[in-house]
């Protein structure tokens, strides 16, 4: 008699591995945001100082200076990225823990962006991709657990009550 092994969904007894599957994804576009943003911050104080003549100063009805106080005030969107900042942090910290085959790995799926039999880009066999991409979900899940489950929990509750919601980085949720 043959005997079949049943396969289960993706993240389905594990429900943070979908979880980690949209952060690595998104990664490289959070960190350049964050860098963008960052950027942008650290260049409004000169803008507001060349425009009063003096650091912090205000003058009212002037448009130029309140155009640059508003672009100040604009600037607390990195205060609300603050998760994104602590899920990058995370990933870094992980990335250190990483191998090389494993770092080979998510460069080449979730940077690279190759889908289709990445084992075969990565010259694995099909069993060594699925028990290496296994280590990095769990070393990154080691590193950031608290997180992830938060952030697991809510995807349960609004799947669960078949809610769709836009998270902060606009993706929407079903």
């Amino acid at each position: 008699m043959e005997q079949r092994t049943e396969y289960k969904a993706e993240g389905q007894d594990k429900p943070w591995i979908p979880v980690i599957v949209r952060w690595l994804h998104k990664y490289e576009l959070w960190k350049s945001r964050l860098e963008y943003l960052d950027e942008k911050r650290q260049q409004e104080p000169k803008v507001v100082a060349r425009l009063t003549g003096m650091p912090g100063g205000s003058m009212t009805g002037n448009s130029t200076l309140d155009t640059a106080q508003a672009r100040l005030e604009a600037s607390e969107e990195i205060e609300k990225l603050y998760d994104i900042q602590e899920r990058i942090h995370i990933l870094d910290l992980a990335f250190k823990a990483m191998k090389q085959e494993e770092m080979l790995l998510i460069r080449t799926i979730y940077f690279d962006g190759v889908e289709k039999d990445p084992w075969d880009a990565l010259l694995m066999s099909r069993t060594t991709y699925f028990r290496v991409r296994r280590r990095v979900f769990e070393k990154i899940y080691y590193i950031g657990w608290e997180e992830i489950d938060i952030e697991a929990s809510k995807r349960k509750k609004w799947h669960d009550n078949g809610t769709v919601l836009a998270l902060k980085d606009g993706e929407t949720v079903v």
